[in-house]
């Protein structure tokens, strides 16, 4: 960006549109990652219990 006499206008609400659609794109990853996370201790949980009541039982 090379500063300019007069305010140029035109490029705010470009920027700011393609702004959002970054933060949109960056929450939509992050979701899905949350989800996965959450997916897999889920997993190591059962699989902790399991191995927990697998010992318990010996």
């Amino acid at each position: 960006m090379t500063p300019t006499c007069k305010k140029d206008n035109s490029s705010v609400p470009v920027y700011i549109a393609d702004h959002a659609h970054k933060v949109k794109t960056f929450m939509a990853v992050a979701s899905v990652i949350k989800t996965q996370v959450m997916t897999l201790f889920t997993q190591l949980k059962i699989l902790y219990d399991s191995i927990f009541f697998f010992l318990a039982t010996l």
